[in-house]
């Protein structure tokens, strides 16, 4: 953070993520103080690709609710479509056995996106399917 510069990256971002989420200057200060490193991120690269895809994976019909999903997950824009969040989505819809039910507890509680596939996810998913759950 302390290498960019607060004129040229971080105001540009800040002014656009809370325009395009439509946030008070409350709700946005709650989730830059939650994770500041959006302060820093590209726009075109990181930003935008994100919220699109949590839009349309998550089924959220408006800015408004994709607002409500960072307020309650911020890091969620910390995490990259490519090797989390489709590999995410991908990893519960088979476990589920249904993408619909997998992209509505998502939606429910984002911070799922948050656990490792491969430390924490996986091994528990085998552990149960060895023990027959």
């Amino acid at each position: 953070l302390l290498m960019y510069s607060t004129s040229d990256k971080m105001e540009p971002n800040l002014d656009w993520f809370q325009k395009v989420l439509k946030l008070s200057n409350s709700q946005t200060q709650k989730i830059v103080m939650r994770s500041p490193n959006i302060l820093c991120y590209s726009i075109e690269d990181n930003m935008k690709p994100t919220l699109t895809w949590l839009k349309r994976w998550l089924l959220l019909k408006n800015n408004s609710e994709l607002a409500t999903a960072i307020e309650k997950h911020p890091i969620l824009l910390d995490y990259s479509i490519e090797n989390n969040l489709e590999p995410t989505l991908d990893f519960y819809s088979k476990a589920i056995g249904d993408e619909k039910d997998a992209i509505a507890m998502l939606k429910h509680d984002p911070t799922l996106f948050g656990f490792s596939l491969e430390k924490r996810l996986k091994p528990r998913l085998k552990q149960a399917k060895e023990l027959e759950w």
